[in-house]
Parts: structure tokens; sequence; C-alpha cells
């Protein structure tokens, strides 16, 4: 599965950047001391426990320490009514548009978009996403409340936001092979958003997509396709606006939302997870699991205390969720590989479920 939020990165990349060094492409990654926690305004104060990772007191690069950075924060509540919160600081900008590949017209753009549109509509990861989606929103939406206008609120599907996709006709030199992967990405989630508006009755969630490599050519594409481009943290607070206004901290009002990441880092897979969309089309979290059991035998990615964190939140979802694994497709780059939907317990869908396969250590070459 190709990694598509970040620009000129290895297969094993997430892995080989969280240590404290300066990468090929500028980027250094360390994690932060987080700053001191407020009460959650709709509960009885908390106790914040925050994180902070040997390597956050160590001077890094100047070029690093004087650059941008993107923060991502995460965490759990336990039983003892404590806030734990994981805060990691990446070193690099929100945005950093890759040019557009030379001869590129939004014409050309638009007519790539539909050929590609054309095929997806015909594979089986259609077929299948549509068949459950419909489902989940016709028995979302189906569900009693105290009035009509409560009811439309809290039922429907309001916000739907797409995460690293990549560019659609970035010039990197390891990115030109892989415009056609990110129509697919595209393509897979216009109609994702087109299923859930004609399932609740043609009401349109408001689409967002976050993707630090998108262009002025991918954002005019995208905009005619009813999808607002966002820069980080724009696309997360999106998912749960009243956590965001609490600056990420506490249980905030259920969220009526859904995220599509293809293939996100580990930061973006556990601050979407943290922000709680009601429907995640993502892919297995055992890998998420695996990297925290890693500690035991000398992982440097997170500390013990962040790891177990990682690991409470992630469990806590998956007992939550409900799960399908959605077809694979024979495509260049693997685009859809391993796709998992998931969707709260809450909603009583009818699906034969299976649970998703143990991941590769390694991605599948191309």
């Amino acid at each position: 599965m190709p990694h598509t939020s970040r620009s000129n990165k290895k297969k094993n990349a997430p892995i080989q950047k969280r240590k404290e060094v300066l990468d090929e492409d500028g980027w250094t990654r360390i994690t932060s001391s987080p700053s001191p926690s407020s009460p959650h305004p709709h509960t009885a104060p908390r106790r914040t426990i925050t994180t902070a990772s040997p390597q956050s007191e160590l001077t890094t690069s100047a070029a690093a320490a004087d650059g941008p950075r993107i923060v991502f924060t995460w965490g759990i509540h336990d039983d003892e009514d404590e806030t734990r919160l994981v805060t990691k600081k990446i070193y690099g900008s929100p945005s950093r548009p890759m040019s557009p590949a030379k001869g590129t017209t939004p014409e050309k753009m638009e007519a790539q978009y539909k050929k590609i549109a054309a095929r997806f509509v015909e594979t089986d990861y259609h077929a299948a996403l549509r068949d459950v989606l419909a489902r989940i929103i016709v028995a979302k939406t189906a569900k009693p409340s105290s009035s009509v206008a409560a009811g439309l609120a809290e039922n429907r599907i309001e916000t739907c936001v797409l995460f690293g996709s990549g560019s659609l006709c970035g010039d990197g030199i390891h990115w030109i092979d892989r415009h056609e992967t990110a129509y697919y990405q595209v393509a897979a989630f216009k109609m994702a958003v087109d299923i859930i508006t004609e399932s609740q009755g043609g009401h349109r969630p408001q689409c967002y997509a976050q993707e630090p490599d998108y262009n002025w050519a991918d954002t005019a594409m995208l905009e005619t396709l009813g999808i607002k481009v966002v820069t980080h943290p724009e696309g997360f607070e999106a998912l749960h606006p009243e956590m965001a206004k609490a600056n990420g901290k506490g249980n905030a009002n259920k969220s009526s939302t859904f995220a599509y990441s293809p293939a996100a880092e580990l930061e973006v897979e556990y601050q979407i997870m943290y922000y709680d969309p009601h429907i995640w089309l993502h892919r297995s979290l055992d890998h998420l699991l695996r990297e925290s059991r890693l500690l035991s035998v000398g992982s440097g990615n997170f500390t013990k205390d962040e790891a177990e964190i990682n690991m409470c939140m992630t469990e806590k979802f998956k007992q939550h969720r409900n799960y399908t694994k959605l077809p694979d497709v024979d495509l260049k780059n693997f685009p859809f590989h391993g796709s998992v939907l998931w969707w709260r317990k809450e909603v009583d869908v009818e699906q034969e479920e299976s649970e998703p396969e143990p991941e590769p250590e390694s991605e599948p070459e191309p």
C-alpha cells in the first residue's frame, strides 16, 4: 500500500522518520512536552497526565528548530477520571504544494478523473462499499429521537474528510507513477459521499480533503467535485468540532462524520481515532497494536507510557466498532489494499463480519 500523505518517502519511512534525525526531505521528528491541559467544559474537572519521550529535551538542528511544526495530540480517559495525552510534533510545513507535472491542465485532470471513476464503479470494492455503507446510513437515520429536528442533527452524516490521497498531478520523480492511485482514492471518497447523500434523502455532507502536497491544480479539481482543500489541523477539527474547541481534551458529544484515510501515518491514524468519526474507511488496526507492543523489544517510536495510551485507545476503539473487510482490487500500487470499513456498534446493521486479516510486516511491491 503506498504511503500518500508525505512526499519523497520510502516504504518504511514512518518508522525511520520518528527517530531524532534530519532526513533526506529536511524533516526532523521529535516528541514534545505538551502544554498543560484545561478541564473539559461539559464534564467535571479532570486531572490530565501528559507524556514526553526522552528525545523531547534534546537539541535539534537549527533548521528544524526554526521551522514550522505540525502538532498531533490524542489520548484516553481512564477509570480514575484522568485524561492521559500523547503529543507529537513533526517539524515541517502542513502545506508544501508539489509542482504540477508538465502539461497539466484542468481539462486533462477532469477527463482523467471521469475515466478512473468509471472504472472504479465497476469494481467489487465499490459494490461492497455501496452495500454496507448504504445500510449503515439507513439504519443510522432510522434511529428514534426526541424530535424531527434533533433526529436530523444527530443521525445524519454531516461531514466527510479525506486524509492523505497525495497529489493528483505532482511532478515529484517518485510520484509520477502514482497519479492514478490518487485519482482512484479521490474517486472512492467521492463515491462514498454520493452513497451517504443518497442514503440520507439527498442531504449532502460538507466535504474536505487534507493533504500537504496538494497544489493549485489539485485544489481546483477537488473543488469541481464539491471538496474543499484544508490544511492541518482543519481536517481533524472538522471530524469533531466540539473536541477541537476544547483543544482535543475530554469526551464531547459524539461526532456524526465519515473519514477516509487510505494510507495514513501513525500520527494521523491516532489523531483520527481520537476524534472519533462515526464511520472510518481505513484498514486493519492490528499494526497499531503491534507498534505499541514493540516497545518491549526495543522500539524507539514511543515511550512505554505513550505505547500504553496508544494500545488502550486502539483497543477501546475496536471494542466499540463493527467492521468489514472490503475486497482488494488488482490495480497498480494497490490503492485499496487491505481496506476495512469501521462504524459504531450503536448502529445495528446486519453484516457478516470477518476479522481483518493480519497485516504483513512489509507492504506489497507495485
